[in-house]
């Protein structure tokens, strides 16, 4: 189990929660244009997600607190 593997399952996995917030509100929005960009990055961070923890099942920890971070931080952080 290596730091950077760690950080980059924590980050990746950040992230997917902000893009899946983000294109949540861009569909409620009907903007076809940022849900679709959202929705490849959704494609994008989880697969690097899994990809992070495939081989080694302890960095799920390091995805469950992205997630926790990332919803949080994009909930606080982007207003309506």
């Amino acid at each position: 189990m290596t730091i950077g593997t760690w950080v980059l399952a924590f980050v990746s996995m950040a992230l997917l929660d902000v893009a899946w917030v983000l294109y949540m509100r861009a569909s409620a929005k009907k903007a076809a244009i940022a849900a679709s960009v959202w929705a490849a990055a959704i494609h994008g961070f989880s697969a690097l997600a899994v990809l992070t923890y495939t081989d080694d099942h302890r960095y799920l920890s390091a995805t469950m607190l992205g997630t926790i971070v990332g919803t949080f931080a994009v909930l606080k952080l982007v207003k309506e």
